[in-house]
């Protein structure tokens, strides 16, 4: 059944078949609501949600297998803040603030503290051996949490980004199939066996 609001899960699971593999959903909100990777995780796959929002991780925690509640990030830090726009179970523009200047000047509704962990350390410390699938969706910090992982390491076969800006990200080794509504899909050019 596709869960993502504009269809990309089903684009994503064209790619993969029958494949049954690992996936790491960071920004996964409530683990429901618009998911990207809610449909991999009923076929068998291992899904590592990552949602740093307190509003948010308490039912993303009951609602899938494994989840994190951390912020991912260019860097390990201990002691960032993360700025809540919006009622959950959406939350546009919450975003890690940086020296204390509001993310993308939105106001603030809340503020949380928060642990900010590269998404390397992230699926070291949920123990991956390996990554098939990343999707993030992150409200403007996918360039800073894609900073923090090292793709040729993980080498994952799609990737999923939220960008709104009008300059995808470039990412050596994929090529960005099509463009759904705000998703980037990128897909490694030569596939790893």
């Amino acid at each position: 059944m596709p869960y993502s609001d504009n269809g990309i899960d089903i684009l994503v699971d064209n790619i993969f078949g029958s494949f049954i593999g690992y996936a790491c959903d960071v920004g996964a909100n409530n683990g429901l609501v618009l998911s990207n990777s809610l449909m991999f995780e009923e076929k068998g796959w291992i899904v590592l949600c990552v949602e740093p929002n307190p509003l948010l991780a308490v039912e993303c925690k009951a609602n899938r297998k494994l989840h994190r509640e951390v912020a991912a990030a260019s860097e390990d830090s201990d002691h960032r803040r993360l700025n809540i726009c919006g009622a959950p179970p959406y939350a546009s523009f919450t975003a890690l603030l940086d020296d204390g200047i509001l993310s993308q000047g939105k106001a603030s509704d809340q503020i949380f503290p928060v642990v900010a962990r590269r998404l390397d350390r992230i699926l070291e410390e949920a123990g991956f051996p390996g990554l098939d699938y990343l999707t993030v969706d992150a409200e403007g910090s996918e360039r800073d949490i894609m900073a923090g992982f090292t793709v040729e390491r993980w080498k994952p076969r799609v990737i999923v980004l939220e960008e709104w800006t009008a300059e995808p990200i470039i990412i050596p080794g994929y090529t960005i199939t099509g463009k759904h509504a705000y998703d980037n899909l990128y897909v490694r050019d030569t596939p790893c066996q």
